[in-house]
């Protein structure tokens, strides 16, 4: 939850919950609708199946999928600032990570790995930048898939914050340099319930209210703005009337001046 805050909601009372026995999801998904939260992550701890950890989502407040997942090797935030160098910053609060996934298992794993893949882009995406900064990556997570045939998966998920330093080549990007904050933890996976085809499209389908409507001529500036463009005919400006003001007005005297002049040519 300190990874995703502000964007999450810890709830540390204990519940009986078992998501994959018959009936079990309904005091699941009365928590996560009261708590309007389409995600969930969920740890729990038996002795036939220990360091637990339940990821999946909600749709139209039912359980869309979920996969179950067991922890090794797990370093928590704290853990692992202690052996950070002095001085070092870590992530800000709100910050959007950069993820990275490695391996083939992803895309030849089977469609477990691949909604699984898909839930963990959903936990940790943000809002959608239009433009990306430098200075604002500053963490990293990596999702390696390990294993392939017969030999179950295993899955190594590592957290960096990315320090940038200047580079000793000039004009040249700067240095890039990596440290693990956690929580870092090693997963394979237990059990899953993938949502069928039918309920999956249903779930990726974009609403009409939400797609964005295009207007022509019409943008919206930097600070969200709306400027519009309007084309108009070319105007006769000759025969257009405009208030003088007083002290443009010409003086009787300068009118016979300007008369006498005119005789005189």
């Amino acid at each position: 939850s300190r990874i995703k805050r502000p964007f999450s909601r810890m709830l540390s009372k204990h519940n009986a919950i078992l998501p994959f026995e018959p009936g079990g999801e309904a005091s699941l998904e009365f928590l996560c609708n009261k708590n309007e939260a389409a995600l969930f992550a969920m740890g729990t701890h038996t002795k036939k199946r220990p360091d637990n950890l339940m990821l999946g989502r909600i749709f139209d407040e039912k359980l869309l999928d979920i996969v179950e997942l067991g922890v090794q090797d797990f370093v928590s935030l704290d853990e692992a600032a202690l052996h950070l160098p002095k001085g070092s910053a870590t992530m800000r609060v709100g910050s959007k990570p950069l993820l990275i996934f490695q391996g083939d298992q992803w895309e030849h794993g089977g469609e477990v790995m691949e909604r699984l893949r898909n839930l963990l882009l959903d936990f940790f995406n943000g809002a959608e930048p239009k433009h990306i900064t430098l200075s604002g990556v500053d963490h990293v997570i990596t999702v390696t898939a390990l294993g392939g045939g017969a030999e179950q998966p295993r899955i190594k998920l590592r957290h960096y914050h990315v320090e940038l330093s200047r580079s000793k080549i000039p004009s040249a990007a700067p240095q890039v340099t990596l440290h693990a904050i956690g929580a870092s933890m090693d997963l394979s996976v237990r059990r899953s319930q993938i949502a069928p085809d039918t309920l999956w499209k249903d779930a990726l389908r974009v609403p009409r209210q939400a797609r964005p409507k295009k207007q022509k001529n019409v943008s919206r500036d930097e600070w969200g703005d709306k400027r519009g463009r309007v084309y108009l005919q070319k105007q006769n400006l000759d025969n257009l009337q405009v208030k003088k003001m007083k002290a443009l007005r010409s003086s009787p005297g300068e009118d016979e001046n300007e008369a006498g002049e005119r005789a005189e040519d």
